[in-house]
């Protein structure tokens, strides 16, 4: 209980100078508030056009597929605000030599890194995701409670395979720090995870599912809140906790491989 509050201190206090530090330059919070928010909105339209063209994506109406974008928005969203901000506070870091000083805090690196890389410029997507989520769950039948409960818990799951993506990026860099292309690589393994997995190949399929999880970011939770009971669902839950566990230990086994600033 007393780490959980520590926890809850520590993120408040990086909140506030966040915040603090966005308030100092508006101007500059606006415009890359507002370029995420545009640049998420890409791919609703894209949704839109293929639709109003005549064509669809097979067993999903529209409304189902901007269901899965927003929540898939709200997720990545949710992750940049709170804990995607250690992949690039800790590369920087390393390659300012400023890393040790987050090694001789009396608390989680993870935590601190993530804590203190908070900022509202990338509240756009999550916004974004957020009305977009809310258009598409009044269009589709009222999901009842066991719905939500089911959808509440895969997003959670969501957020751990988007957590464990953090830990892989950021284990990383503690080898090789000019490592620049790594944000294009996530996001072009991620994109997948806009649309419904079933218009990929079965072994395409697969993958998304079972080896990577991207599937759960936004398909699975998407469909159990539509009423559905997709294939694969539990053993993809099960994938997300060893892909947590294993991104984990990878992050300690790079870690480990740090030289420090004078190494």
């Amino acid at each position: 209980m007393r780490r959980l509050l520590d926890l809850l201190r520590l993120y408040s206090t990086g909140m506030r100078i966040g915040l603090a530090e966005d308030l100092a330059y508006r101007g500059n919070f606006l415009i890359r508030f507002f370029v995420m928010f545009l640049s998420d909105l890409l791919f609703p339209m894209v949704a839109l056009l293929v639709y109003r063209s005549g064509a669809a994506f097979p067993g999903w109406t529209l409304e189902e597929v901007l269901l899965i974008q927003g929540i898939f928005m709200m997720a990545k969203g949710f992750a940049y605000l709170f804990f995607f901000g250690l992949v690039w506070n800790i590369g920087g870091m390393v390659r300012e030599g400023l890393f040790d000083l987050l090694l001789i805090k009396p608390c989680s690196v993870i935590h601190l890194a993530a804590a203190t890389s908070f900022s509202l410029e990338n509240s756009g997507s999550l916004l974004g995701g957020i009305g977009i989520f809310i258009y598409a769950v009044s269009k589709i039948p009222t999901p009842g409670p066991w719905e939500w409960a089911a959808f509440f818990l895969l997003f959670l799951l969501a957020l751990s395979v988007l957590f464990s993506f953090s830990l892989f990026m950021s284990g990383t860099l503690f080898k090789w720090v000019g490592n620049s292309r790594i944000y294009e690589i996530f996001n072009t393994i991620t994109q997948f995870g806009l649309f419904p997995k079933t218009i990929y190949s079965r072994a395409f399929q697969n993958l998304l599912t079972y080896f990577i999880p991207v599937a759960m970011i936004a398909f699975f939770p998407a469909a159990v809140l539509k009423g559905e009971k997709p294939e694969g669902l539990f053993l993809s839950a099960g994938v997300c906790l060893v892909f947590l566990f294993a991104a984990r230990l990878f992050w300690h086994a790079m870690l480990k491989s740090y030289s420090s600033a004078g190494g």
